[in-house]
């Protein structure tokens, strides 16, 4: 049995109690002000006994809102301390402190080796000590926002961060992130239909979770891929689920799940990502004005933000009703009016931080499901199935933006189905000759 436990919800309720402890605090001050009043003092001489009273219920509720308040104040400071603790137990990796340290340690026959830098480093554990720091790299990641601000060389990034929003200049020099971007390698975009039909193709996905399983799928494929499944309702409409893969390599590809390409996805809200949805939904004959679900993780998810706020795609070439994104930096993109983003964020997981933002801004339609699960590995905190995990666990949560969410994308789930996979390349003269298998390995 899995326990998961949100610490955010247990920092907020010691919140919640210290504020409350203040209040308190400051209702006993009333009361001591209160029983100096000069009118109590003046009406002493006349009626002792009831100004007697009058000062002891005074003090005795006071002494009562002091010690709940008290007990508030411990409570809250408590809670921290429980957290603080399990946090850590969590983030220790499962290593013996002898695989940290050289051997000495262990060994006073051992001793010289302390003179012997070389015969120290030889006992080191390189592999222990890459663990010790990859799972630490979650604790970071939590707080990656606060620590640029305070950290980063260029004033002006350490100004947006300050200002919570969107990071306009690099941390480094303090240029033009989307002037940047600009300069990376960008294509037309093209796509071409694959031979393969996933397992699931005739099947709508029946819950939001499997929606997300499936992209996590489509990123095993030897190819970079997209999805297109058509869903008709038994009152015979047709709508369209898009699944968008994450990146696929840190460097420039031939394809457009890359780094280069997200990080134009990102700064300038358009890439050959985006292009080849549009080339797809054109080559599948989806119609103007269709009503769309784009789903994506990572790379697949800031597009699909970038559609969703672009006004020739929603609302020009389809209607886009709602995204669900996850692992993905955009809390700085705002979906136009009539969509509705779902946004699963690990905390744990560096790239949702990657926008310099701790969350969508006041007034923000996006709504965020944001938990803590380091998993001691960079790559697991931000492995699609993680998020699938914890979005099963939202199957039975009361929240109502989730139930809305929920219920509105139900006519995406039922009906016949099927599904096209799409091979992606940056540039049309980058795809082979023929259509063949984009899932072999």
């Amino acid at each position: 049995m899995r326990i998961q436990v949100d610490y955010d919800e247990m920092r907020r309720l010691a919140a919640v109690w210290s504020t409350a402890a203040w209040s308190l605090g400051e209702q006993v001050v009333g009361l001591a002000v209160t029983a100096a009043d000069p009118a109590i003092v003046a009406a002493a001489p006349f009626d002792p006994w009831g100004a007697a009273r009058v000062e002891a219920t005074l003090t005795r509720a006071g002494g009562r809102l002091a010690r709940l308040a008290a007990t508030l104040t411990a409570d809250a400071a408590a809670l921290r301390a429980v957290v603080a603790r399990e946090e850590l137990a969590d983030f220790l990796p499962d290593i013996e402190l002898r695989d940290l340290l050289p051997s000495y340690f262990f060994d006073p026959r051992a001793i010289w080796h302390r003179i012997d830098p070389r015969a120290i480093w030889r006992r080191v554990n390189p592999h222990a000590i890459g663990r010790a720091v990859e799972a630490r790299v979650g604790i970071v990641a939590a707080h990656l926002e606060d620590v640029l601000g305070l950290v980063a060389p260029s004033a002006r990034f350490r100004t947006d961060i300050s200002a919570r929003r969107p990071a306009r200049v690099d941390p480094i020099f303090g240029l033009p992130l989307r002037s940047e971007a600009k300069l990376l390698p960008d294509g037309p975009g093209a796509v071409q239909r694959c031979v393969d039909v996933p397992p699931w193709g005739a099947t709508p996905p029946a819950t939001p979770a499997e929606m997300l399983r499936r992209v996590g799928e489509l990123e095993g494929y030897s190819d970079a891929v997209l999805a297109v499944q058509r869903v008709r309702s038994p009152d015979g409409a047709a709508r369209y689920v898009v699944y968008l893969p994450g990146m696929r390599a840190f460097g420039p590809t031939p394809t457009p799940q890359d780094l280069p390409d997200a990080v134009r996805s990102l700064e300038t809200g358009s890439s050959s990502y985006t292009r080849c949805v549009v080339q797809a939904l054109d080559r599948l004959g989806v119609p103007q004005g269709a009503p769309v679900l784009l789903v994506g993780h990572s790379e697949g998810g800031i597009v699909a933000a970038d559609l969703a706020a672009d006004r020739r795609f929603n609302g020009g070439r389809v209607r886009v009703t709602h995204v669900l994104a996850a692992g993905s930096p955009i809390s700085g993109t705002s979906a136009l009016a009539g969509t509705t983003v779902f946004s699963v964020e690990n905390d744990a997981d560096v790239v949702v931080h990657l926008d310099g933002l701790q969350g969508p801004g006041p007034g923000s339609a996006q709504v965020v499901y944001r938990y803590f699960d380091n998993e001691r590995s960079v790559v697991r905190n931000h492995e699609v199935a993680g998020y699938v995990r914890h979005l099963e666990g939202l199957a039975d949560s009361p929240n109502p933006r989730w139930r809305r969410f929920v219920a509105e994308t139900a006519p995406y789930r039922f009906g016949e189905s099927e599904t096209i996979v799409f091979r992606l390349r940056d540039d049309p003269s980058a795809l082979p000759s023929s259509t063949g298998s984009c899932a072999s390995r």
